[in-house]
């Protein structure tokens, strides 16, 4: 009935069962078919442009290459800019720019998000200019802890606090996302609304930049044969008889 996980007593790793699967599959002879198509690079022979036998799948390589670039980096400005900057967006409407006036993600309607916790907790774009309140509190007592010392002759008691300080203080921080409040400091507003303005960047300019680099990748395949035939016709008509 599942195929693709009958082959898991066969002793073949994850990723030869998913390649065997994919061999086999539907989106194989599509990908097939669309590079056979529209992606191939047919170049011709030239009197005075020399090209190797491989110039045809270099081309298409180096043409393909591109565009991926052009789709990914496409996918992780939607992904920064919009799904996560909209954490980022409702502190700037709510007006959160400072510990007193700090969200939680339950507050502010995003406490479901795996991805904005994720990257709360462990991303950097965000950090940069999203604030935890807790972390802040952790770091200053971490602080003020590290930096006090024992008096002279401390008692038992002022010995046991200080190294149960030090103690509980030692391991990093662990946000708990049901108590930590968010907010972005008054003077990072301004980088922060434009950082993650999400107009220009939505779902439709998404679409639209995928589909321009399909149509850059059709037509670079299909023009650089006549463009390379119309450079070696100008050279040959450039050249003594």
């Amino acid at each position: 009935m599942f195929p693709f996980f009958t082959l898991s007593a066969s002793g073949q790793s994850l990723w030869e069962r998913i390649v065997v699967w994919y061999n086999g599959s539907f989106l194989h002879e599509l990908i097939t078919y669309l590079r056979t198509t529209y992606f191939s690079v047919d170049l011709g022979s030239y009197d005075h442009i020399s090209l190797g036998p491989g110039a045809a799948r270099t081309v298409q390589t180096v043409i393909f290459s591109l565009t991926a670039a052009i789709i990914l980096v496409a996918f992780a400005t939607y992904y920064h800019r919009v799904y996560l900057g909209r954490v980022v967006r409702r502190l700037l409407r709510e007006e959160a720019h400072s510990p007193e006036t700090a969200k939680t993600l339950m507050e502010l309607g995003y406490f479901r998000s795996a991805f904005i916790r994720r990257e709360l907790a462990r991303g950097t774009a965000l950090r940069k200019l999203v604030r935890c309140t807790e972390e802040e509190e952790y770091a200053r007592a971490k602080a003020e802890i590290a930096a006090a010392e024992p008096s002279d002759d401390p008692t038992d008691v002022e010995k046991t606090h200080h190294v149960s300080a030090r103690a509980l203080t030692a391991s990093p921080y662990r946000m708990n996302f049901l108590t930590a409040r968010f907010y972005i400091p008054e003077d990072l507003r301004h980088r922060a609304a434009v950082r993650y303005e999400w107009k220009g960047s939505g779902l439709v300019a998404l679409v639209l930049v995928v589909l321009g680099a399909v149509l850059f990748a059709v037509l670079a395949c299909h023009v650089l044969p006549d463009l390379l035939q119309l450079i070696d016709n100008i050279i040959n008509l450039a050249s003594p008889a």
